[in-house]
């Protein structure tokens, strides 16, 4: 009787450790899943524009020594779709802890063209290059 038991008991255990790796992978392999495109949200930091899809995002730096190290000095848009053009742009800085870096930045994208540079001034905005991990950037 207690080797029927003792048997119960190990096949529970098996059988709650298969369900348990069963529905873990189900949820790693949905979470991993998780697709990133400007026409939604997702798991990352990408640009949000109701005006289209499709545009690329990159900062570029600059030595400053008041940080001392590399500050943010500029922003370049690419692939503006057409619907975007005129539209008001907003991109904020974060760290790891998603703080703000800095204060947010605004421009107008340009009337014509597929392209725009920002140009940010490192000592009325200092963003620190190295401490940046997001970046969040709205077109409306």
């Amino acid at each position: 009787m207690r080797t029927i038991l003792g048997l119960t008991k190990t096949s529970k255990l098996v059988l709650a450790t298969v369900v348990s790796v069963t529905v873990f992978g189900s949820v790693y392999g949905f979470a991993a899943s998780l697709g990133i495109s400007t026409s939604g949200l997702g798991a990352d930091n990408k640009v949000v524009a109701s005006c289209g899809s499709g545009m690329t995002f990159a900062y570029t730096t600059s030595y400053y020594s008041a940080l001392p190290g590399y500050a943010v000095n500029g922003i370049n848009l690419t692939s503006i779709p057409a619907g975007c053009l005129g539209k008001s742009l907003a991109v904020t800085f974060s760290d790891s802890g998603n703080a703000a870096l800095g204060t947010q930045v605004t421009a107008t994208l340009p009337a014509s063209g597929t392209t725009s540079t920002v140009s940010i001034t490192p000592s009325s905005n200092d963003i620190d290059a190295s401490k940046v991990d997001n970046v969040s950037v709205v077109v409306s």
